[in-house]
């Protein structure tokens, strides 16, 4: 395996991330508020996985990586306008 310096940063393998289009503007109908509800549930959820001791679905994780993407996008990334 190559390292981070031996390989080509726009190498094959580092292929961007491409989102299915049914996907698109899954939160585009929520407020941050309400993102940040969901979030918390879902944080409580994999909370309780862990204290289980059980391993956090991979769904769970998944969800929370939306989440957090669609939270930054709704505050705009710190950039100025739409």
């Amino acid at each position: 395996m190559k390292t981070l310096f031996e390989r080509n940063m726009f190498s094959e393998e580092d292929k961007w991330i491409k989102t299915d289009p049914a996907e698109r503007g899954k939160y585009d109908g929520k407020t941050v508020a309400d993102l940040e509800q969901m979030k918390s549930s879902l944080k409580k959820q994999n909370d309780g996985y862990q204290e289980r001791g059980e391993e956090v679905p991979q769904a769970n994780i998944d969800r929370m990586a939306e989440l957090n993407f669609a939270l930054r996008a709704k505050r705009g990334h710190g950039f100025e306008g739409d």
